[in-house]
């Protein structure tokens, strides 16, 4: 027998052991805690106990190290795919009221729900639960989000993903690929971003432009809210979320320095690419009660990757990463800081393709409890394990340990040292029958103290190992395709093995990641069917490895690689340059993306975009499907889509003119005075709340009078909203549309009216505010144009007429007796005439108007005329004629 004693770990034969303990700095530990789990999120009671989530809605409870026998609750939920238990936090007021926050997928349903529970001890009643917000139907099983945290001021805020449709995550009519924030009770507050400007629950939205927001944490001191996005191709990010900040998905991924793609946009804090790893996870600052870990550490941010299995940490303050904390760890999911300042993290396991079943049900998850050993002395995480070898091969055992300084390794055979200089794997070569029964220990120590590990026996036997063949496969497969497998092996002393004793295991290889993608299959044959959903990349291959074993234990591997049948999938549109959205990668037509035969796509087009001053709506496809998403299979002589957009050119409005007055008459007022002042508004997008709209007001007691016009990008009939707290009245093209002069809480008002594509017609909106609260704006909607505040660029201001423009006469309503009043917009000063008629076209009253500017009020004098419907005219120098109905009641 020859001896070598590595100086290095080698991480390939730990994986291949099935070893899967964390490579953490030195003076840190960690044991596994729990395993057999379908692990998905966790958090912990002032109590200590600590409660585990599974995806398939069971709650366990870890108390004293132990894991209970009875959950805390079974919760039905929906679990395909990605979808089921997502999220769990306890109310700050957990020890008082019992409160627990779940968020998971309604069986059923097809949607995902935030819910109240109230814990009665070790048992949460099923009936407790208070629904508190049901997001929007999901249109794929993946992309749930599920990240919730309170924050400081008491409210929960909660992660949405986009449901695996990008376009929901900038639509403010959707509340998936968001933050949301809402109270413990599920109330809304009244100073969520878009409060007043959307009706019912998505006035929840806080933030916008997420992707998948699985885990959110807020730092303690600041209160900033930390969010882990994951992202689609460019990066992975961790985002500081600010109310009313859009974070761009999946308009952009990752910082973008210049100019912003969309209004609001925050670039993240940290980006990392796929080279580091493919998804962002977990989110938690250390800040226990008490401090454990050293002070490099304390305020920190951890966070993980789900794919490349390693714990980062972050200084907060500046983005930057301080460390890589641990490596190694499988699928790592949640990081989480109990309050005795040792730090848990849950590892998913499972087979990591990607998979349906592989999502729904990992059942080898576990938890692991890491801790600072404060002295440094040496931890074993991985003991060696016994070897069983033939004559004449090679034995391998290995050790994995922690601690503080460099570590030294010294290896026994019998309680005899091996040399004296060691690393922590040792190999035996050229073994003989006289090695058979040895033991072999390794003694790991440093300054601080010395540790030995567990016992490990080597058995050598004479016996050959068998010898495997799989029978020839395909050279390329397509998704979908079901795998016959079949194998034999011969042993070289009892002849052909049993079908028992020969195993299957299939490796799924993505760019430089290997992930399992079924395995510990007996038999002689074998079925495997490969899946037609997951990764899209035609970057990968299945290994197909066979194991045989013989009666004593011995065994043998061979493989056989298979590579999928490439195929491309082809976007244009008419006009080109526009974006799609293919399995969520943003695309500019033309282009042409690569992929596997048979693998399931989606093909979405935004219904609306903007490019410059153009507007592109989907009509249809080329086939005249009018469905803007697609989902098909990949084919092998590829896929070719082409949609047509219409165009629309925007307008170039600056916004309307706002008349400001100090306003102590309430219902009565007539704005028959000059305002305070004058100002141009972009939008009537206004949540004043309990201040002024400007200092020159005082805080209560005014009115806005908008004056302009809008031009719709449409051609349709349009609802045009208000929300107003206090009174509002809107008139758009001569006709009153809202009528809500009175005293009220936010009051949405609505009304309708048919305008053509690219006219502008006049619009007026006079609003009061009284007492208390004060919030006004201004929205429109049709079958084209999606719910928006009326944008800038569709609204001019009445001094923005240009000569071309005819004039335009403003009358308010009449009084019981007494005076009309007349405002008059002309292009250029001219004199006007107007008279007042009855129905019969009889004439009661003449004036004669001359504009001293462009901008002019008159006040028609109708002491004496009796209540009826009358018409007034007015014509001009120029041409111009008008006229309106105007109504005297008794």
């Amino acid at each position: 027998m020859r001896i070598r004693i590595g100086l290095g770990i080698l991480a390939g034969l730990l994986a291949s052991a099935g070893v899967y303990a964390a490579n953490l700095p030195p003076g840190f530990a960690e044991e596994q805690v729990v395993t057999g789990i379908n692990p998905t999120c966790i958090t912990g009671a002032p109590d200590g106990r600590i409660f585990i989530g599974e995806k398939n809605g069971t709650i366990r409870i870890l108390r004293d190290g132990a894991l209970l026998p009875a959950p805390w609750i079974s919760l039905p939920v929906g679990t395909y795919n990605e979808r089921g238990l997502n999220g769990i936090v306890l109310d700050p007021d957990f020890d008082l009221n019992g409160y627990v926050y779940l968020y998971y997928t309604v069986p059923e349903a097809n949607h995902n729900r935030v819910s109240r529970f109230t814990a009665s001890g070790d048992f949460i009643p099923l009936h407790t639960e208070q629904i508190l917000l049901d997001l929007d139907t999901l249109t794929a099983g993946v992309h749930n989000g599920g990240g919730m945290a309170f924050g400081p001021d008491g409210c929960l805020y909660i992660g949405t993903g986009d449901g695996s449709t990008p376009g929901n995550a900038q639509r403010l009519d959707r509340l998936l690929g968001k933050i949301l924030r809402i109270r413990p009770d599920g109330t809304i507050p009244e100073d969520n971003p878009w409060y007043q400007t959307l009706p019912g629950s998505y006035r929840t939205i806080w933030a916008i432009g997420l992707r998948n927001p699985f885990s959110l944490a807020f730092e303690p001191g600041t209160g900033r809210l930390f969010v882990s996005d994951v992202g689609n191709a460019a990066a992975e990010e961790v985002n500081v979320a600010v109310a009313g900040k859009n974070y761009g998905w999946p308009l952009a991924e990752g910082y973008l320095p210049g100019t912003p793609p969309v209004d609001q946009y925050q670039n993240p804090l940290y980006q990392y690419n796929h080279a580091t790893g493919c998804a962002v996870v977990g989110a938690a600052f250390y800040a226990p009660e008490v401090l454990t870990f050293p002070a490099a550490y304390h305020g920190r941010f951890f966070f993980a990757d789900y794919c490349n299995g390693f714990i980062k940490v972050m200084n907060p303050g500046t983005g930057s990463i301080v460390s890589t904390f641990a490596t190694g760890i499988r699928r790592a999911l949640k990081v989480w800081v109990a309050p005795d300042g040792d730090l848990y993290y849950l590892s998913r396991g499972g087979d990591g393709t990607g998979s349906i079943p592989d999502n729904t049900g990992a059942q080898d998850g576990s938890l692991w409890r890491v801790y600072y050993a404060g002295t440094g002395v040496p931890y074993i995480a991985v003991h060696p394990a016994g070897v069983l070898a033939s004559v004449g091969e090679a034995a391998t055992f290995q050790v994995q340990a922690s601690g503080a300084d460099t570590l030294r390794y010294r290896w026994f055979r019998d309680g005899s040292p091996l040399a004296d200089e060691a690393g922590p794997v040792l190999w035996l070569d050229s073994l003989t029958l006289a090695d058979s029964g040895a033991v072999f220990t390794c003694q790991i120590s440093n300054a601080a103290g010395t540790v030995t590990s567990h016992a490990a026996l080597l058995r050598v036997t004479a016996n050959q190992r068998p010898v495997p063949v799989i029978a020839p496969l395909p050279v390329t497969y397509r998704a979908g395709d079901t795998l016959r497998l079949r194998g034999a092996a011969v042993d070289p002393e009892t002849g052909p093995v049993l079908p028992e004793y020969l195993y299957w295991q299939i490796d799924f290889h993505h760019d430089r990641h290997v992930h399992p993608a079924s395995g510990g299959v007996a038999g002689a044959d074998w079925f495997f069917k490969i899946p037609d959903l997951g990764e899209v990349s035609p970057d990968v291959w299945y290994r197909v490895h066979l194991t045989a074993y013989d009666p004593i234990g011995l065994y043998q591997s061979v493989h056989v690689d298979i590579y999928p049948a490439r195929t491309f999938i082809t976007v244009g549109s008419h006009p080109p340059g526009l974006t799609a959205y293919l399995d969520g990668l943003s695309l500019r037509t033309p282009s042409a993306v690569p992929g596997v035969v048979n693998m399931k796509r989606t093909l979405e087009v935004p219904q609306v975009q903007v490019i410059g001053d153009t507007l592109y709506r989907f009509e249809q496809w080329q086939d005249g499907d009018k469905t803007p998403v697609k989902t098909f299979g990949a084919s092998d002589t590829g896929n070719v889509y082409r949609f047509i957009a219409r165009q629309y050119t925007l307008g170039t409005g600056t916004g309307l003119l706002g008349q400001y007055y100090h306003e102590p008459d309430g219902l009565g007022f007539k704005f028959d005075r000059p305002p305070l002042f004058e100002r141009l508004d972009p939008q009537v997008a206004f949540g004043w709340g309990d201040t002024a709209a400007d200092t020159l007001l005082g805080g209560d007691d005014y009115a806005v009078r908008w004056l302009g016009y809008v031009e719709p990008v449409f051609s349709g009939e349009y609802t045009f909203i208000v929300n107003s707290d206090d009174g509002v009245r809107l008139w758009v093209d001569h006709h009153q549309l809202i009528d809500q002069w009175k005293l009220q809480a936010l009051t949405r008002s609505a009304g309708r009216v048919y305008l053509e594509a690219g006219h502008r017609y006049p619009i007026r909106l006079e609003y009061f505010e009284s007492k208390l609260d004060a919030a006004v704006t201004l929205s429109w909607e049709s079958a084209l144009q999606p719910l928006e505040i009326i944008p800038q660029r569709q609204l001019y201001p009445v001094s923005a007429r240009t000569a071309a423009s005819v004039a335009e006469i403003w009358l308010y309503p009449v009084p019981a007796s007494g005076i009309l009043y007349a405002e008059v917009i002309t292009p250029t000063p001219e004199t006007l005439q107007a008279e007042l008629t009855d129905a019969r076209g009889r004439m009661y009253r003449q004036w004669v108007l001359a504009p001293a500017d462009v901008f002019t009020r008159y006040p028609l004098d109708l002491t004496g005329v009796g209540a009826g419907l009358y018409y007034m005219r007015f014509w001009g120098e120029s041409g111009f004629t008008q006229t309106q109905p105007v109504l005297i009641r008794p």
